[in-house]
């Protein structure tokens, strides 16, 4: 379902993307977004949408790393 819903789209002479009717319907956008992402691909969430999810991540952690990140080292 989300990848059925990636675009690939391109910035205007001011560097704006304007993003479809259609995008902004299904990720709830109305005003404020949020850019997230990283390197050459990123999301756009409705700003209140993000902080909730943000919320919902932070009351699911319970300081404890799973086995394989403690594995982890640099």
């Amino acid at each position: 379902l989300m990848i059925g819903y990636a675009t690939e789209m391109e910035l205007d002479g001011h560097g704006r993307v304007l993003m479809p009717k259609e995008l902004r319907e299904f990720a709830g956008i109305e005003r404020k977004a949020m850019l997230v992402g990283q390197g050459r691909k990123f999301e756009l969430w409705d700003e209140q949408r993000w902080y909730e999810r943000c919320d919902e991540f932070r009351a699911d952690d319970d300081d404890e790393l799973s086995a394989e990140l403690e594995s982890l080292s640099i």
